[in-house]
């Protein structure tokens, strides 16, 4: 039946599966992988992440024999080294995605070799009511001037940097780019950690799970490829700390969003303004259905253009169904400059401040059993690469069922009022 088929797609979990009836020391799994490999198939390989947060007591992933463990550690060496893409996928979301990508984005004819495409890290969805700005025309031009000098994405903290950088980023994946990269870069643990992710994905990371050795290898990778890809390094706070790891070569672009000033001379430095005053008024209206322009504009003035800002009101607005006077008394009556104080080279503006405050009251006051308050409160202590759903289901009460359930509504409370946002891939926060 292997034989017959046109590719072989293997979903490689932790057990090593069932012994081959005459030939005891090999599982059926790997008997239908060696005969795709003597028959020429295309082979295309979805390794399930070891360290994959699923809702299955870890011991129920193991075999019981501890030598078909061994086996089974031996079979997924033996696909990392047979020359293949092998994609790692850590939820049923995830391997929808990649199996997608890879089945659309195979040759037509390479025997033995899959070239799918690898989407590696947690890229934003697009926003409701998103706004296409000239600067990621800008962006795109400067990204595709050389990859020894990457594109730098800079301005105050809620212009959009974030959400400019994913557009971009799902433009290439929907081009078809053999890689596209996401990498939170906030601080050196959780770059290390984003650079090891894109690393395994690719096949390069160092088997002794060493971050720091599997980013080396990454840079090494991507320096030598003749495959074209982009990189997003999001959120970058010490250039000293990303500089090892930006690239002198090859085909990948490089994209780094950034407050500080100081990284721009990492690369082509792209500057993001705020809103134009017709882009406020014209996302208030498309977001909250109002038609009072004169209120529009006073909303954009006071929040001051700022995107992010405006997210949040238009949120609030359209949730609360209040007009846009009735959210300017609201926000006029938040005591910002009291409840946050100033972090130097960290703080929002206050009428950012101000917004997301009142945004957060917002779906509080509508958190009849809390489960939304203790949502927003635990991820905001959690990793800012995101939080997988899996981890976040025992915040509810009840059955897995009833747990689920509960989160994903109370999740959704907070998508809409800007206030989280899911994945592409759907499965984090």
């Amino acid at each position: 039946m292997v034989r017959s088929c046109d590719v072989y797609i293997g979903l490689i979990g932790l057990r090593y599966g069932s012994p081959v009836r005459d030939r005891p020391d090999v599982s059926y799994t790997e008997l239908e992988f060696d005969t795709a490999t003597e028959a020429g198939l295309q082979r295309l390989i979805f390794m399930l992440d070891v360290d994959a947060a699923v809702p299955i007591p870890p011991a129920r992933l193991l075999d019981n024999e501890l030598d078909r463990q061994v086996r089974q550690r031996e079979f997924r060496a033996k696909l990392l080294d047979a020359g293949l893409t092998v994609s790692v996928f850590s939820s049923p979301e995830g391997l929808q995605l990649e199996v997608l990508h890879a089945l659309q984005s195979r040759p037509a004819a390479v025997a033995g070799i899959a070239e799918s495409q690898v989407v590696a890290g947690e890229i934003p969805r697009e926003p409701p009511g998103y706004v296409t700005r000239e600067v990621l025309g800008r962006l795109g031009d400067a990204a595709e001037r050389g990859t020894a000098a990457s594109c730098v994405v800079i301005g105050l903290r809620g212009v959009g940097k974030t959400q400019l950088a994913a557009a971009y980023a799902r433009a290439r994946v929907s081009d078809g780019w053999p890689l596209v990269g996401w990498v939170n870069a906030e601080s050196p643990e959780v770059l290390l950690a984003g650079l090891a992710r894109v690393a395994g994905r690719l096949g390069v990371a160092d088997l002794e799970g060493d971050s720091a050795e599997s980013a080396r290898r990454l840079r090494e990778h991507l320096d030598t490829t003749t495959r074209p890809g982009l990189v997003v390094f999001d959120n970058a706070a010490d250039p000293d700390v990303l500089r090892p790891f930006l690239l002198a070569a090859g085909n990948v672009q490089v994209v780094i969003t950034t407050t500080h000033r100081a990284i721009a001379d990492l690369g082509v430095a792209v500057d993001v303004p705020v809103f134009t005053r017709a882009e406020s008024a014209g996302y208030l209206a498309a977001r909250t259905g109002l038609t009072d322009a004169a209120g529009a504009d006073e909303v954009a003035a006071e929040l001051g253009d700022l995107p992010l800002a405006l997210a949040q009101a238009a949120a609030a607005i359209s949730g609360q169904h209040l007009g846009y006077q009735q959210y300017l008394a609201r926000l006029g009556r938040v005591p910002v400059s009291s409840l946050l104080g100033r972090v130097p080279g960290g703080g929002y503006p206050l009428p950012l401040a101000s917004a997301l405050l009142l945004s957060i009251e917002a779906v509080q006051d509508a958190d009849q059993d809390g489960l939304a308050g203790r949502l927003l409160r635990v991820v905001a202590v959690l990793s800012p690469d995101g939080v997988r759903r899996g981890l976040l289901a025992g915040l509810a009460g009840g059955d897995q069922a009833a747990r689920e359930t509960a989160l994903d509504e109370a999740a959704q409370r907070c998508v809409a009022g800007s206030l989280l946002t899911w994945s592409v891939t759907g499965d984090q926060l």
